[in-house]
């Protein structure tokens, strides 16, 4: 994958043209400007739209869900931080041999904090021993998976910030980009969020725990699972969400790229 391209894509979405148009122009009509406005009102303060975490040129599943939680533990870029800070944290987010800076992900269970702290995350820990199960090995986090968002600006709730005109602005802005550079064929949607925007975006009619093959997005072939979002009441835990069949099909599909 064209290096470049990548650094290409993560810029375009750290320093999405809407955060701007809200902080500094005060577009109140703009589509993303309650999530935006959630944060804060300062531009400095603002904590960037995370574009992924991991490898995702390389990664052999991918986990979707509906958009990032956002923590004050973590030096979070700004959106006139350097495309190379942006490309270390969020390429290389699993990647502690790069560079340890607050908002790396350590052994894909927890995240190292301002303070020094490794503190695990539950939803991470999750996702990771879903990955371990879909494999049928212990996974390396940011290179046999990786991480996307659906929408990508932080908030601590979906509601009431994120309505169907957020979701669509930043789809229609960013996630072909994505799909574009991303290696697998494999894409674990988590949690109903997840499915409803998938399914009106992309006419689906996908249901919890359904294994959708050969979906054309954005004219590429990608194959769906769909679990619980980590944390929820729904299965998601290995083989509860993804079993049997379903996941002799994952493991074929993976193993065959």
């Amino acid at each position: 994958m064209n290096y470049q391209k990548i650094k290409n894509t993560i810029n375009s979405i750290c320093r999405c043209d809407n955060i701007s148009k809200v902080l500094i122009n005060g577009d109140v009509n703009n589509p993303c400007y309650k999530i935006i406005q959630s944060q804060n009102n300062d531009i400095n303060k603002f904590q960037v739209p995370e574009p992924f975490s991991g490898k995702v040129d390389k990664a052999k599943i991918i986990f979707l869900t509906c958009n990032p939680s956002i923590s004050d533990k973590e030096n979070f870029p700004n959106i006139y931080s350097s495309e190379n800070e942006y490309y270390e944290l969020f390429y290389n987010r699993y990647d502690i041999k790069s560079n340890i800076r607050p908002g790396k992900i350590i052994d894909g269970k927890r995240v190292f904090h301002n303070d020094g702290q490794y503190v695990t995350n539950k939803t991470l820990s999750e996702v990771k021993s879903i990955a371990d199960h879909i494999l049928g090995y212990d996974s390396n986090p940011g290179e046999d998976y990786a991480n996307i968002e659906i929408v990508h600006c932080k908030s601590k709730k979906i509601k009431p910030f994120i309505d169907e005109n957020t979701v669509k602005e930043c789809v229609n802005l960013h996630f072909s980009n994505l799909i574009k550079i991303t290696k697998a064929n494999v894409i674990v949607s988590c949690g109903v969020d997840s499915i409803y925007v998938l399914n009106n975006t992309f006419k689906l009619n996908a249901k919890m725990h359904d294994f959708l093959s050969s979906v054309n997005i954005f004219e590429h072939v990608k194959h769906f699972a769909f679990i619980g979002q980590p944390g929820s009441s729904d299965k998601r835990k290995k083989s509860d969400a993804i079993n049997g069949v379903n996941l002799l099909k994952i493991r074929d599909l993976i193993n065959a790229k």
